[in-house]
C-alpha cells in the first residue's frame, strides 16, 4: 500500500506530510474532473452546478487541506507543542477525505459525507482554540478568529448546496471563504517572508512597516463585512471597492518593504514574493470587478490561482524539504512547475479580460494539472519518508 495506515508511520508523525500529499493529488485530480465535465468529456455526478462543485471543493477541499497541514506543522513551532500526530491525525486524515462526496447525486451519501466533514471542521477549530488561547500565545489567536470564521463559510455553503437555505448562495458563502484563506496568506507571509528573505540574502534587511501592520487586518476585516452584505444589499459594493483598493495599495507596500526582487535569484523564496504580488493585484483588480470593469472570474481567479495556490505550491515545495532535513532548494523540474502556475495565473485571468473563456479554462486547466502532478512525483517519497537526519517528524 503507497500510504501507511498504521498510526507509527512516518506520514503520520506530522500534519504536513499527509495533508501535503493527499491535497495536491486531488488538486491535480480535481482539476481532471473539473475540465472532463466543462468539455463534456464526461457527466457530472454531482447534484446542483457543477460549478458549486468546482468552486466548493477548490475552498473546502484542496485549499483547505494544505492550511490544516500548515497550521498544525507551524502551531508546533509557535507553541512548543505537537498539536496532531499518529492516531489522531490519521483519523482527521479519514474525515477529510470521506468528506469529498458531499455534493454526489446521491443525497443520504452527500448528507453524510457533508457530515463528517463539519464534524472536522469541528475537531480543527477546538485544536486550534486549545493550542492558540494558552497563555503567551496572544499573537496566534487571530488564526483560531479566522477558522471559525471559514468554518462558518463552509457551513453555509453546504446547506446553500442542500437547499436549507438559498441554493444561490452556494458560491457566495465560498467567496466569503476565499478572502479568509487571503487573510491566513496574509497574517503567515508578514511573518515568514521577511525573515525568510533576511535568512537567504545577507544583503537584504527586509521590514514590516509598524503602521501597515496595524491597519491591514481591521480593514480587512470592515471589507470582508462589505462582502458579507453585497448579496443583498448591492449598493455595498461601492464600499468593497474602496477597501479592496486600500487593501491593494498596502499589499503592494508592505510587499516592496520584503526586497522582493533581491530574492530573484533563489526561486524557492522568490515564488513565495511572486505569489504575494498575486494577492496584492488580486484585490486592485476586485475593485475593479466590483466596479464593473472587469469580469468577477478574473478576480476571484486572482486570488485563487495567484494569491492563494502559488502560495501554497511555493510553501509546500519548501516545507516538505525543510522538515525532512532536506536542502531547501527547488529542482530543475519544480522551477518548471512554478512556471506553468505562474503561467496559468496569467492565463486564467488575463485571457477572460478579452472575452476568451474556453482557451483559458483549458490551457491554464492543463498547466495546473501538470505542475501539481510533477510536485506530487517528486515529493511523494519525501513525504512518506523518514527525515534523513533520523529525528521524528
Amino acid at each position: 500500500m503507497l500510504i501507511n495506515l498504521k498510526p507509527s508511520a512516518t506520514i503520520w508523525m506530522t500534519a504536513f506530510r499527509p495533508f501535503f500529499l493527499l491535497g495536491t493529488m486531488y488538486a491535480f485530480l480535481a482539476m481532471v474532473a473539473w475540465l472532463s465535465i466543462l468539455f463534456g468529456w464526461m457527466p457530472s455526478p454531482f447534484k446542483g452546478s457543477a460549478i458549486d462543485w468546482h468552486g466548493y471543493e477548490m475552498v473546502f477541499g484542496f485549499l483547505r487541506a494544505i492550511l490544516i497541514g500548515f497550521l498544525f506543522t507551524a502551531g508546533q513551532s509557535w507553541t512548543g507543542k505537537t498539536l496532531l500526530k499518529g492516531t489522531s491525525l490519521l483519523s482527521i486524515t479519514l474525515l477529510w477525505i470521506l468528506g469529498r462526496f458531499a455534493f454526489l447525486n446521491q443525497q443520504i451519501l452527500a448528507a453524510f459525507s457533508f457530515g463528517l466533514d463539519i464534524t472536522l471542521d469541528l475537531i480543527i477549530l477546538y485544536l486550534l482554540v486549545i493550542a492558540f488561547h494558552a497563555k503567551g500565545q496572544e499573537r496566534n489567536r487571530i488564526i483560531s478568529y479566522g477558522y471559525f470564521l471559514f468554518f462558518l463559510c463552509h457551513l453555509l455553503a453546504g446547506f446553500a448546496s442542500f437547499h436549507v437555505i438559498p441554493m444561490e448562495s452556494t458560491l457566495h458563502y465560498v467567496h466569503l471563504a476565499i478572502f479568509i484563506l487571503v487573510l491566513f496568506v496574509m497574517i503567515i507571509a508578514g511573518r515568514i517572508l521577511p525573515f525568510f528573505t533576511s535568512a537567504a540574502i545577507r544583503e537584504a534587511s527586509p521590514a514590516n512597516h509598524r503602521l501597515v501592520e496595524r491597519l491591514i487586518h481591521p480593514l480587512f476585516f470592515i471589507f470582508l463585512a462589505f462582502e458579507l452584505i453585497v448579496y443583498w444589499l448591492e449598493m455595498a459594493r461601492f464600499g468593497s471597492a474602496i477597501l479592496a483598493l486600500l487593501l491593494g495599495y498596502l499589499n503592494v507596500y508592505r510587499l516592496s518593504k520584503w526586497e522582493s526582487l533581491k530574492a530573484i535569484r533563489i526561486p524557492i523564496l522568490f515564488i513565495l514574493h511572486i505569489s504575494y504580488f498575486w494577492l496584492a493585484l488580486g484585490f486592485i483588480f476586485f475593485a475593479l470587478f466590483r466596479l464593473n470593469v472587469i469580469p468577477a472570474s478574473s478576480a476571484y481567479h486572482l486570488f485563487t490561482v495567484g494569491g492563494l495556490s502559488t502560495f501554497i505550491y511555493g510553501m509546500v515545495t519548501r516545507v516538505s524539504l525543510g522538515h525532512t532535513a532536506r536542502q531547501i532548494i527547488a529542482s530543475k523540474w519544480t522551477h518548471f512547475a512554478y512556471y506553468l502556475l505562474n503561467a496559468a495565473v496569467i492565463i486564467r485571468v488575463g485571457l477572460p479580460l478579452f472575452s476568451i473563456y474556453k482557451e483559458s479554462y483549458l490551457i491554464a486547466g492543463i498547466f495546473w494539472i501538470i505542475a501539481f502532478g510533477l510536485f506530487v512525483c517528486q515529493y511523494i517519497k519525501i513525504l512518506i519518508s523518514p527525515r534523513l537526519d533520523g529525528k521524528l517528524g
